[in-house]
C-alpha cells in the first residue's frame, strides 16, 4: 500500500504515526494479549479465539483445555515463549496408541501422526502405552496438531493453567 503525500500531510494520519500514538498501542496490544488472564490463539489445533485464562482444577477431565510451556523438542516447530493450547485427551488408565495409521485413544482415532513438517523430521514415538498417574496426553482431533503424539505424555504439574473459551471461531 502506498501513502500519498496529501494523505501523509493529513492530521489522521500523523496521529496515527506518531511515535506516543504507536507506542500506545503497542503498550495496548501487549497488554490484552499478553496477559496472565487472557490468551489469543492463532494455532489451528483448536478453535481460533480469545481464551480466558484460570487456574488448573484439582479435577482434569477430558476436553478440558490447557496451557502448558512448549517442551524442548517442540522449539524447531514452535516459540519457546508461546504456550501451547491442547485439550486433554487421555487421562491415567486410558491407553494410547500411536500407529502408522494415526493416533488413536481408547479405540477412537485421533488423525494421523506426520513424519515432517516444514520440512524437519518429526520426533517419532510408536506403540501402544498407558497413561500414568500425574501424566496426562493432550491431543487434538484437528490437523495437524503439535502435541503428545510428538512429545509424549505430560506431567500434571507442567501445566500452567486451563483455558476457558470467550470468544472462538474455527
Amino acid at each position: 500500500m502506498m501513502i500519498t503525500q496529501e494523505a501523509a500531510q493529513s492530521p489522521h494520519w500523523r496521529a496515527l504515526t506518531c511515535p506516543s500514538t504507536v507506542l500506545l498501542l503497542l503498550v495496548l496490544g501487549g497488554l490484552l494479549l499478553g496477559t496472565r488472564w487472557l490468551k489469543f490463539n492463532v494455532q489451528p489445533s483448536v478453535p481460533y479465539g480469545l481464551y480466558r485464562v484460570v487456574a488448573l482444577p484439582a479435577r482434569l477431565e477430558r476436553g478440558m483445555l490447557v496451557l502448558l510451556p512448549p517442551p524442548a523438542v517442540t522449539y524447531p516447530w514452535h516459540a519457546w515463549w508461546l504456550d501451547l493450547l491442547k485439550p486433554i485427551a487421555a487421562l491415567p488408565g486410558d491407553q494410547v496408541c500411536i500407529l502408522s495409521a494415526g493416533l488413536w485413544i481408547s479405540g477412537e482415532p485421533y488423525g494421523l501422526v506426520y513424519a515432517y513438517a516444514h520440512g524437519k523430521a518429526l520426533p517419532r514415538l510408536r506403540g501402544c502405552f498407558v497413561v500414568q498417574e500425574g501424566q496426562v496426553f493432550l491431543a487434538s482431533k484437528g490437523g495437524r496438531s503439535l502435541d503428545s503424539r510428538y512429545f509424549g505424555s505430560v506431567a500434571v504439574t507442567g501445566l500452567t493453567a486451563q483455558a476457558v473459551p470467550l470468544w472462538i471461531w474455527r
